[in-house]
């Protein structure tokens, strides 16, 4: 059984939920593999072979402390079952219809890594807010741009049906090989690399009790 485990409803989230409810030490339980949104939108979450990273607005990348905490979280723990060549030239705006085609269905969870060289990848990560919080759509992203660049993607596919609790569709984190950057992924072109698919047949969702969340309307939004 092949599981991802998440912290928040992303349509909370989608409305400034912002308030860390999860820490990293507790979210070690869950998976060695995924991604995230630090508390009050302090940095990008990228977890690769149980390591934690965050990168934060200023371009840093540093391993997480098991106190820091977490607004929002995906975690498996990544076993993938199949093995692609990626298409030279494969870019964010053509990998679903090539990934579409090869996982036969929309209708359920992936986890995936893109290893190689990338010819571009474009990643941001927010500058910290402070209560009281506003959604993320009207909230600016610090922009990072890297050439000619090892690293990996990782990323999780969630159904359409998933639109008000996970993230529907691919959502990417990048973790530069070197570990000199990353961030939430806007745009990619892979010049040579490899896939790596995981099929998941369980989803695991942890209900917040803090009072933001209880009082937030999710009903009519």
């Amino acid at each position: 059984m092949n599981k991802i485990w998440q912290n928040m409803l992303s349509k909370a989230y989608s409305l400034g939920l912002f308030e860390g409810v999860v820490t990293i030490g507790e979210l070690r339980e869950h998976g060695r593999f995924g991604l995230g949104e630090f508390e009050a939108l302090d940095g990008e979450l990228i977890v690769w072979d149980g390591e934690f990273y965050q990168v934060t607005a200023d371009g840093k990348m540093r391993v997480a402390d098991d106190s820091d905490r977490l607004c929002f979280a995906q975690v498996s723990d990544f076993n993938p079952q199949r093995y692609l060549d990626a298409p030279s030239g494969i870019t964010f705006d053509t990998i679903a219809p090539f990934l579409g085609s090869t996982e036969g269905t929309r209708n359920t969870f992936f986890a995936l890594t893109i290893e190689g060289i990338f010819e571009s990848v474009t990643a941001t990560a927010y500058h910290p807010q402070t209560q009281p919080y506003s959604p993320p759509v009207s909230v600016s992203p610090q922009v990072f741009k890297f050439a000619r660049i090892e690293g990996r993607l990782i990323a999780f596919y969630s159904p359409p049906y998933m639109r008000d609790i996970g993230i529907p569709g691919y959502h990417f984190h990048f973790l530069a090989k070197d570990l000199a950057g990353g961030g939430h992924v806007t745009a990619f072109t892979l010049s040579r690399g490899t896939i790596a698919l995981e099929e998941i047949d369980r989803f695991l969702l942890d209900i917040p009790t803090n009072d933001a969340f209880r009082a937030s309307n999710l009903e009519n939004t």
